[in-house]
């Protein structure tokens, strides 16, 4: 019993010192990714400037409240046959279940700006992320469950339940994550087929296979980091305290880091479009100027229905007015 409430003890620690370390690196990334931010916000790009912001705003309050369950943890006097490891893990005081309601918070944005993007993308159909909507309600009715059940101990009829779904909700999150990437990345590669099969070329050299690189990458890190809770959290172990404390700071990191890297292609597009000679009646393929995550504009989405040719053809077409 000591040994594996010290082996637990262990993995706490190491993973409240990965997310501070995490934490530092995304804080950095965020500030990076503001200028580009803005001139989303400018660009009528609002829903996912709204959720980075949203998200920074909880993940470092969430990493406020782990300094003080770590101070307070090492600074309170423990008890007979009390360690560490249960001071970190007091389930009756606010800052341990702030910190579980601040997980869930994380991970339900970051669900919501994930179909979001994909609904969009694949220009505003429902049907796509119908199923994703679906696992959407099911992942926050699950873990609202697991917040009562943690912050009423008592009642005895909801251990069964929760019992189960505990074992639910990280895969339900993960599968949302797999499904809404793969999906965008499709529609992405979709378009760039179509386009190279029209003759289209590759404007300043950003091509749509860029932009579906930009996409999956940006969200590997978060998807892995899933991955692997979901499958720790069936075996009890208790390494699932790292994944937990590291996934909150590697969401936020997930959408910054793909800010940045848009807003950096974006800007060098623009400057290689300055520079070069366009012909009006060559067409190219959408790049960083026209397809932005999050964008609400019809010219950012990626069309996937069966007029997506007769749509190109009209807007490739010169315009004829001096």
């Amino acid at each position: 019993m000591a040994s594996s409430s010290s082996g637990s003890q262990i993995y706490l620690l190491i993973g409240l010192v990965l997310q501070f370390i995490i934490y530092g690196a995304y804080f950095i990334l965020f500030l990076s990714s503001c200028s580009g931010l803005v001139k989303n916000w400018q660009r009528g790009s609002r829903v996912f400037v709204i959720g980075n912001i949203t998200l920074f705003s909880i993940i470092t309050f969430d990493t406020c409240v782990k300094t003080y369950t770590l101070v307070y943890a090492n600074g309170h006097p423990t008890g007979d046959g009390e360690d560490l490891a249960c001071a970190l893990l007091g389930w009756g005081r606010w800052d341990t279940f702030t910190a579980v309601v601040n997980l869930n918070l994380v991970i339900w944005i970051m669900d919501i700006l994930l179909i979001y993007r994909c609904f969009i993308i694949w220009g505003s159909k429902w049907h796509v992320v119908f199923l994703s909507c679906i696992l959407l309600a099911g992942s926050i009715g699950i873990n609202t469950t697991i917040l009562y059940w943690f912050s009423h101990p008592d009642v005895d009829y909801l251990v069964p339940t929760a019992t189960i779904f505990l074992h639910l909700s990280y895969p339900m999150s993960f599968a949302i994550n797999f499904l809404t990437t793969a999906l965008v990345a499709y529609a992405i590669l979709r378009q760039h087929f179509r386009s190279v099969g029209a003759g289209a070329r590759v404007a300043s050299g950003f091509s749509l296979v860029h932009v579906a690189r930009v996409v999956v990458e940006s969200a590997l890190v978060y998807a892995l980091q899933m991955l692997c809770l979901s499958i720790v959290v069936q075996f009890k172990h208790p390494t699932m305290n790292i994944f937990q404390n590291t996934l909150v700071p590697s969401a936020g990191m997930a959408l910054s880091l793909m800010a940045v890297r848009i807003h950096s292609a974006r800007t060098q597009e623009v400057a290689a479009s300055r520079s070069e000679f366009s012909f009006a009646k060559w067409p190219r393929t959408t790049t960083f100027l026209d397809l932005e995550a999050g964008s609400t504009s019809e010219q950012s989405s990626v069309n996937c229905g069966p007029d997506d040719d007769k749509h190109g053809e009209k807007a490739e077409q010169p315009s004829t007015t001096t």
